[in-house]
């Protein structure tokens, strides 16, 4: 393998493949079915949800993107290219695979995190195919059960395809690089807490869109992970009932975020709706098929 660069991303075009073996069937749960929070969260009631809750509120700055990178993405097409192909990838393979929500957001906050620190590259579509393989790659063996081989992990439409040996090299660079944090705070964190254990149907299905439709938007970056889940909660159960306990523990100094970040969501959820409506709309469907440029 050649060095790319000297920090990141170590591939070799002799290394890749032709064409990509059909994937095997989805092994687990839908992604948009509900399921049981993988370290029992959901299960968590009254003052130990509550006291959850706020150590989520502290720790979460700790897996956030570097500062900076909201700049950089509306600065540079080549970095907003490249994170909505990999954000699209990691929907896709998530979905076709039938993982965890949890599984879907944990690798989209290991892409962010990763592409925050290494934003000044010139992004060429090879690596991104590799870093958002990487990532799902990561978070499925954190979280999943039944975990879907490196090959499988490969869309068809993928222009290269990796050895595993080439996906395990990027493995260990993104452990490094993110401090091997991987057991991160990310929305769906919070979304699980604050819903509790009763939350399924069209309410979770509604939340579910908009929090993958809010996933491809990078003006949700300035955004904590708190204030997003809290303000998609807000956005999604207008008009209905909804066991709000939870918003009430975010500081009032925050609340402003709150109603900007809604606000924006409101917006992602007309599209939703524009597109048919949630009962209509899948995963796939709230992914826009025009994008910026890539080489």
């Amino acid at each position: 393998m050649k060095d790319i660069d000297h920090k990141t991303l170590l591939c070799d075009e002799d290394l890749f493949l032709s064409t990509p073996t059909p994937p095997k069937q989805a092994q687990r749960l839908s992604f948009g079915s509900s399921s049981p929070d993988t370290n029992g969260n959901l299960e968590e009631q009254g003052v130990e949800r509550e006291a959850l809750f706020m150590d989520y509120l502290r720790r979460e700055k700790d897996h956030t993107p570097c500062h900076g990178y909201l700049n950089q993405l509306e600065v540079s097409t080549n970095l907003r290219a490249a994170r909505l192909k990999a954000m699209q990838h990691i929907i896709h393979v998530c979905k076709r695979h039938g993982v965890d929500k949890s599984t879907l957001f944990n690798a989209a906050n290991y892409l962010d995190r990763f592409l925050s620190l290494n934003s000044c590259l010139k992004w060429e579509i090879w690596m991104v195919e590799l870093l958002s393989t990487t990532c799902v790659s990561l978070a499925c063996k954190f979280y999943e059960t039944n975990i879907p081989s490196l090959h499988d992990l490969q869309m068809e439409d993928q222009e290269h395809t990796f050895k595993p040996s080439t996906i395990q090299e990027m493995e260990l660079m993104v452990l490094k690089a993110l401090d091997w944090r991987l057991s991160c705070i990310n929305v769906f964190s919070f979304v699980s807490l604050m819903l509790g254990p009763n939350r399924s149907g069209p309410l979770n299905d509604k939340l579910t869109l908009l929090l993958l439709h809010s996933l491809l938007d990078p003006l949700m970056i300035k955004f904590k992970a708190s204030i997003v889940a809290s303000s998609a909660i807000k956005c999604a159960t207008m008009g209905e009932p909804a066991d709000m306990t939870m918003l009430n523990k975010i500081p009032v100094d925050e609340m402003d975020h709150v109603n900007s970040c809604t606000k924006l969501l409101e917006t992602h959820l007309l599209a939703i709706n524009t597109e048919g409506g949630v009962k209509q709309c899948s995963p796939v469907s709230v992914i826009p098929t025009k994008d910026d440029c890539l080489i």
